[in-house]
């Protein structure tokens, strides 16, 4: 799985197997599988079990031998292959090419990782494509806002630094680039020419690519997609916990009685809608000490978002659980025995 892409269909064929096994089936007789597969490899923190997705395994691995070939350039592997496929270039810009090997063809199909989740510090420029390679802003999946000018010939970052001088030629950048991001080119620190540009990847903190890492950035990425096709569809698969009012815990209300004197109705009542902040006078006026302490900590997002109503749990086994709560309090008296928490 590190050295080849793995058909889809392979990788389907085995996730049927695992999830099979999963939910218990046998050559006999096939049990109900009650949660899309896709869903149980989601991370525990989005909802999943934390199983592994094997299509984004397969790439994250892969694209640990692109990653060695960036930062190993000296390795057999890695002059090989540059000799071959990318003689004039970096990997990030390299292409397939016409009858590749399929080894190749693997590294270069979990590429598209590495550009989206790497970022460069600028040396000497020599290993920054300025149209291509993410170096100008850190957000994810940002390049250049900047279109290239159809009579530039610039190439190389390198080309925009006065290595004399050891700063940024900003009269070239000015003409080539749009002015909020021309500011932002200026402003980036020139340590030294004689240093080579350094490659970070975004999502560890000492900038090492991992597989591990890779493949939870995969696996965020697209749950972040299918959040935005969801989310008009179906708002409640986005819904933000903390903004149930006052108490999760099923069945509570509110404590505090409504005072005779009091006009208030509708929570947008507590809110102050300018700066988006709670009333505090008002709260601590009219509800008890630790249920206005309570309301304070709600965060409150926007106050341009409607309301939410969320339902806790499915609709038959709240029942159940209602019901049997009841009959446990009724017996209790009789018999303690019949509440026994085995």
């Amino acid at each position: 799985m590190s050295c080849f892409l793995l058909p889809k269909g392979l990788c389907n064929h085995m996730e049927s197997m695992m999830s099979r096994f999963w939910w218990g089936s046998n050559m006999d007789q096939r049990k109900i599988h009650w949660v899309n597969w896709k869903k149980t490899c989601k991370q525990k923190k989005a909802g999943g079990l934390g199983f592994r997705d094997l299509q984004a395994f397969n790439t994250a691995l892969l694209a640990k031998q692109g990653w060695r070939l960036i930062t190993e350039p000296t390795s057999l592997v890695a002059t090989v292959l540059k000799a071959k496929y990318f003689p004039n270039s970096q990997f990030l810009q390299a292409k397939q090419g016409h009858r590749s090997s399929f080894s190749w063809q693997s590294i270069q199909q979990a590429s598209w990782i590495l550009k989206k989740g790497c970022f460069w510090f600028v040396g000497n420029g020599k290993s920054i494509n300025i149209w291509e390679d993410r170096w100008i802003h850190q957000q994810l999946g940002n390049t250049i806002w900047t279109t290239k000018p159809d009579n530039s010939n610039l190439v190389k970052v390198e080309e925009l630094i006065d290595l004399q001088n050891n700063s940024w030629k900003e009269q070239i950048i000015n003409q080539n680039f749009l002015p909020i991001e021309a500011a932002q080119i200026c402003n980036i620190p020139l340590i030294s020419s004689t240093e080579e540009d350094i490659i970070s990847w975004q999502g560890t903190k000492d900038g090492i690519y991992t597989v591990r890492s890779g493949y939870n950035a995969i696996l965020e990425w697209e749950n972040t997609i299918n959040k935005q096709h969801q989310s008009n569809n179906n708002p409640m698969d986005d819904t933000d916990w903390s903004k149930i009012w006052i108490h999760q815990q099923i069945g509570n209300t509110i404590w505090t009685t409504k005072p005779d004197n009091s006009n208030l109705v509708k929570v947008e009542d507590l809110i102050d809608l300018q700066n988006n902040s709670w009333k505090e006078q008002i709260i601590n006026q009219n509800f008890l000490p630790i249920e206005a302490a309570h309301i304070c900590n709600i965060p409150l997002i926007s106050s341009k978002e409607e309301d939410i109503i969320s339902w806790q749990r499915s609709g038959y086994n709240a029942i159940l659980e209602w019901e049997n709560t009841t009959n446990n309090q009724h017996q209790s008296n009789n018999n303690p025995m019949d509440d026994t928490d085995w």
